[in-house]
Order: C-alpha cells, then sequence, then structure tokens
C-alpha cells in the first residue's frame, strides 16, 4: 500500500470521525489536534485503521506524531512490516 493510499485511508477515518473537518483542512503538515482529534477520536480512528490496514494501532500511537504526514510515515513502515 502506498504512502497516498494511507493518507486516503486516513483522512476518510477522520471524516468518518471528526465531521467538523473538511477534506481540504486534512493535510500532511496538520496535527490531530490542529483538527480538533481528541483522546476519544484519537480512539475511534486507531480502531478504523486497525480494520482497514490489518495491523495493531493504538490511540497513543497516533496521537504522538507532531503531524499527519509523520503518522502516515510511520502505518506505511508497520504495514511494509506486517507484509514480511
Amino acid at each position: 500500500m502506498s504512502r497516498e493510499e494511507i493518507f486516503s485511508l486516513l483522512q476518510d477515518c477522520i471524516l468518518s470521525i471528526v465531521p467538523d473537518v473538511s477534506r481540504e483542512q486534512i493535510v500532511p503538515d496538520r496535527s490531530l489536534k490542529q483538527l480538533g482529534v481528541d483522546s476519544i477520536d484519537r480512539s475511534d480512528i486507531a480502531t478504523a485503521l486497525t480494520e482497514k490496514l490489518g495491523i495493531p494501532i493504538s490511540s497513543l500511537e497516533i496521537g504522538k506524531p507532531r503531524d499527519l504526514g509523520t503518522l502516515v510515515e510511520i502505518l506505511e513502515g508497520e504495514v511494509l512490516e506486517g507484509l514480511l
């Protein structure tokens, strides 16, 4: 799965969980916090990403990166690891 596909999945997850956010606001240099994502939303996003990517992801894990681009890089690495 490419970085772009992972970012698109992340966008879809955020949009389904945080209705006040538009797709245009979800860009690589923004953080989840800047998008108004709280700890409950993070947990829901982590669960959705786990289901869609087939890898275990915790809400703490997705809250650590400074921005969405870094989060996508981490997720991409974990997806590739899961394929080995």
